[in-house]
């Protein structure tokens, strides 16, 4: 029933979602390069149901989430390389070192985005973000 009314509601959720994500995207637009922005390739569409930053080391990302944490900010790390997971540890194989993962997995970071967030909490998340001298 969740999901269904979800569905019916599609377009103008993901069209919220674009709108904060676009919000984040202009404003950290000044913060590159010392912040990698997600990149969407031009003949591609997304929906807007994450927004994520690279930073340029685990250091910097932890750094940052306990920052905008210190503000009252939820920001998240990723994901874990599925890999390095207990259960990738103990049933999963890989073939080789899976470098790139590792190192993705430490750099990123998620910002809130949902489609009930106000305007002045965007802009607390980018005020507290820009602010920030931890990168």
């Amino acid at each position: 029933a969740l999901l269904f009314s979800q569905l019916e509601r599609l377009e103008i959720i993901t069209q919220k979602r674009l709108l904060i994500w676009q919000q984040y995207y202009d404003a950290f637009k000044q913060l590159q390069p010392k912040i990698k922005l997600p990149t969407v390739p031009e003949n591609c569409q997304h929906n807007g149901h994450i927004f994520y930053l690279i930073m340029r080391s685990k250091i910097m990302r932890d750094a940052l989430i306990q920052h905008l944490r210190d503000q009252g900010i939820q920001a998240m790390f990723h994901y874990q390389s599925l890999h390095l997971s207990e259960a990738g540890e103990r049933f999963g194989k890989s073939l080789g070192q899976l470098v790139v993962t590792e190192d993705m997995s430490g750099r990123l970071i998620r910002l809130p985005l949902y489609i009930g967030m106000r305007d002045d909490e965007i802009s607390c998340v980018v005020d507290a973000l820009c602010q920030c001298e931890k990168y």
